[in-house]
């Protein structure tokens, strides 16, 4: 066994296997599991179509096409309006502070002095969203199975 390495008992299957300290189940029934997971029946957003996709796929295959068609044509309009961004090259303004940076993202928002603590204070938000839902979602679920917290 390697560092950091421990013998588990498989929870699908019940071979034994040694993996990380958090392992649950064998190399085998982890990659069955992740196949299963990657791929599965979607919904197109479009056209309503029914297709087999990951689990962020929004677009079926021809919708797909059609929607980077328009994105590049939309992209080579602001091109010529000289309204594209370049990076390394266009200007852009901090939200926070309003001092002018050199764009290195197609969507940097903040300058490089500004951004550490601004994507920190959106994560933080972003957090405190998740924990709300999920506790409204855990008491939604022990009150329909009536137990109390």
């Amino acid at each position: 066994m390697a560092k950091r390495e421990v013998a588990h008992v498989c929870e699908d299957c019940g071979t034994a296997f040694v993996g990380s300290y958090t392992a649950r189940f064998c190399p085998a029934c982890r990659k069955k599991r992740q196949q299963a997971n990657a791929k599965a029946v979607r919904r197109c957003v479009v056209c309503g179509k029914e297709f087999v996709g990951n689990a962020r796929a929004k677009y079926c295959p021809e919708c797909r096409v059609q929607k980077h068609r328009e994105n590049y044509q939309r992209h080579m309009q602001r091109k010529k309006k000289g309204q594209a961004i370049v990076r390394g090259e266009s200007m852009g303004t901090c939200e926070i502070c309003g001092k002018p940076f050199v764009v290195m993202a197609g969507g940097q928002r903040y300058c490089p002095d500004c951004a550490k603590a601004a994507y920190m204070a959106s994560d933080r938000q972003k957090s405190r969203e998740w924990a709300e839902r999920e506790k409204a979602r855990r008491q939604r679920a022990d009150a329909a199975t009536g137990e109390d917290v």
